[in-house]
Order: C-alpha cells, then sequence, then structure tokens
C-alpha cells in the first residue's frame, strides 16, 4: 500500500517529535544518576513503559510530562521539543516538517523521471 504525502508528513513529525521527548527524558534520567527501573517505579509506571518512551515508541500521557518536569525539576518545554526557526507552536511544527517532507518527495519524484 502506498502512503500519501499527508501520511507520510504525519507519520514523520510524530516519530520524530516522540523520539526527541524521548531522548530528553532519557538524559534528564541520567544526568539524576537514575535506572529505568527506578523512574518507572517514581511515576508507577513498568520499566517497559519508560524504555519504550525513551525511544519513542509509546506515547506520555500528560499527567506524566507534568510529573516527569517535576521530579527533574525541569519545565515541561524542556522535555517537549521545538525547533528554533520561527517554530513556536506545534502547528508552526507540523507546517514546517510538512515543507521540507514535500519538498523531498517532489525531488524524489523529479529524480525517478
Amino acid at each position: 500500500m502506498e502512503l500519501t504525502e499527508t501520511q507520510i508528513v504525519k507519520l514523520t513529525n510524530e516519530q520524530n517529535f516522540y523520539q526527541l521527548v524521548g531522548a530528553n527524558i532519557r538524559q534528564f534520567r541520567k544526568e539524576a544518576g537514575l535506572t529505568q527501573d527506578d523512574l518507572a517505579y517514581l511515576l508507577n509506571v513498568s520499566r517497559v513503559s519508560i524504555n519504550n518512551i525513551e525511544l519513542g515508541k509509546q506515547r506520555l500521557p500528560v499527567h506524566l510530562i507534568s510529573a516527569i518536569g517535576n521530579l527533574f525539576k525541569v519545565y515541561i518545554h524542556e522535555i517537549i521539543p521545538f525547533y528554533d526557526k520561527g517554530v513556536k507552536t506545534m502547528a508552526d511544527l507540523y507546517e514546517h516538517k510538512k515543507a521540507i517532507a514535500i519538498s523531498k518527495l517532489d525531488t524524489l519524484k523529479k529524480e525517478t523521471k
């Protein structure tokens, strides 16, 4: 089954977003000297959930983002990634990533002709 441009952009944005969130959480956890088991216990979730979150394979409920911020004494915007290139909101991020993906698709289409 061939994906539409919209499906590709959505998939790419979600994967990138959750991988960046997970990487930030992993960094804060390691800086605090905690294992995945330790963090799982403190957040009342399984270690498998922490592993999946850090890999970007599992979405976090909002209350966990808040709990992680409180635990590591960081602001939520330090957990959730935003880009500097004029991107202020998730809608801006989506549009920015969409434009990049469409540009790449156009280039690929030209190369295959």
